[in-house]
């Protein structure tokens, strides 16, 4: 499941790649932003909040990667600064910087 070829766009989609990652003996994902659905960035979907809250319940620490700048909603950013706080959640545009978040 390294390669993802089309975006997660449901829940479903997120527990079956959590499930995966149960199934190999991991609780940690880093996840590309462009393997997400449009959806996720837009807040009035609720798709970011629903699947958040899917790893928090699955105690699924992850990592989205991926150039977050373009993103012009003041909620989303307001999403993604709060999230960075999280103990399960981190957004950051450095594979490098994911990776020692996931390793801490």
């Amino acid at each position: 499941m390294e390669d993802i070829d089309t975006p997660m766009n449901s829940t479903e989609d997120i527990l079956d790649f959590i499930a995966y990652a149960a199934d190999h003996g991991t609780n940690k994902l880093m996840i590309k932003k462009e393997h997400l659905h449009a959806d996720f960035f837009r807040l009035n979907t609720r798709l970011a909040d629903d699947i958040i809250r899917k790893f928090i319940d699955h105690y699924m620490k992850v990592a989205i990667v991926g150039d977050l700048s373009e993103t012009k909603c003041a909620g989303l950013n307001a999403h993604i600064r709060r999230d960075r706080r999280s103990a399960y959640v981190f957004f950051t545009d450095s594979v490098d910087a994911a990776v020692k978040y996931l390793t801490a």
